[in-house]
């Protein structure tokens, strides 16, 4: 068992917040050109390629943050504690990249229980809405290519959510992809 972090976006966070978001995809390392999806597929481990992520492995969820504290007031110490963007909502700060955040912070943890390869375009609907998609209302999205809002779901959510984190591997060229299922776990 292996404890490793993943950065996630805020809207994922506040998914996985909710208990909405039990599945996330990530870009395979290897994108085989000329080769068929089901000889690639099969002969993986064959090949000597396997997934980074294992089943029992242990995620924290890596995220945008900031401190609180960890200065001198009045002759006192206050201990620092960290916060995070996707749920503060009290003033303006200068936020650090998930990328430098320490474990220790980490507030969201989840156990994998399932990885499998597979084609990004091959998601379910019901994948969909494992990835975070809201059942009960369509997300707003501001479009990049023209600046609008754009109202959207299901598909098109997903993929304007993929494209906005993946831009070498957009959903366009359905890029072979890891499938991690997770279920929450204490810590």
């Amino acid at each position: 068992m292996t404890e490793k972090g993943m950065i996630f976006t805020g809207e994922s966070i506040r998914a996985m917040l909710e208990h909405r978001k039990t599945v996330t995809r990530r870009v395979m390392k290897i994108q085989p050109e000329g080769i068929s999806d089901e000889v690639f597929l099969k002969n993986l481990e064959m090949i000597g390629y396997k997934s980074p992520y294992q089943v029992g492995d242990l995620l924290y969820a890596r995220e945008t943050w900031a401190t609180l504290g960890g200065y001198h007031h009045e002759g006192s110490y206050q201990q620092v504690q960290p916060i995070y963007r996707a749920t503060w909502t009290h003033d303006k700060r200068k936020w650090k990249s998930a990328m430098f955040m320490f474990k220790e912070y980490a507030r969201i943890w989840r156990e994998i229980v399932g990885v499998r390869p597979e084609r990004l375009q091959e998601i379910s609907q019901i994948d969909i809405y494992a990835e975070g998609c809201p059942l009960e209302k369509p997300s707003i999205f501001c479009d990049p290519a023209d600046g609008y809002e754009r109202r959207v779901q299901g598909v098109e959510w997903f993929a304007l959510l993929w494209d906005s984190v993946n831009p070498r591997f957009p959903w366009a060229s359905n890029p072979y992809i890891w499938r991690i299922e997770f279920k929450e776990m204490v810590r």
